[in-house]
């Protein structure tokens, strides 16, 4: 079965480390933040971290976050998602927007953009 094209036209790229990442920008990213965690200055790095959205103790949904880990200097949580194309108008946006924000709302800590 032949693969289906991404609509924004992002490719499939594979890092160093042999992990398969959605987009170029995504793998540079990654490859970034391993850098920072080698230098030691974030620690827990995950990837396509799964949260589950609860609103009134009921899981509603979910999303991916493309990369969550601990910053040392700040101390602080980050969550960061790489995007390559942001329309506001689109459907896509809209639904990414909603559940960052609920992310947000359960976590108290607002997903980062890039």
């Amino acid at each position: 079965m032949a693969r289906r094209a991404n609509k924004f036209s992002a490719i499939r790229t594979k890092t160093a480390d042999g992990i398969s990442h959605d987009s170029k920008k995504e793998a540079r990213k990654w490859e970034e933040l391993k850098l920072l965690e080698r230098a030691g200055e974030i620690s827990h790095l995950e990837r396509q971290v799964r949260i589950d959205l609860v609103v009134n103790c009921q899981v509603v949904g979910f999303t991916k976050i493309d990369f969550r880990y601990f910053d040392k200097r700040t101390k602080q949580l980050v969550l960061l998602d790489v995007k390559g194309y942001v329309n506001a108008a689109n459907a896509a946006t809209r639904l990414w927007k909603l559940k960052y924000k609920i992310v947000e709302a359960m976590l108290g800590v607002p997903v980062t953009i890039v």
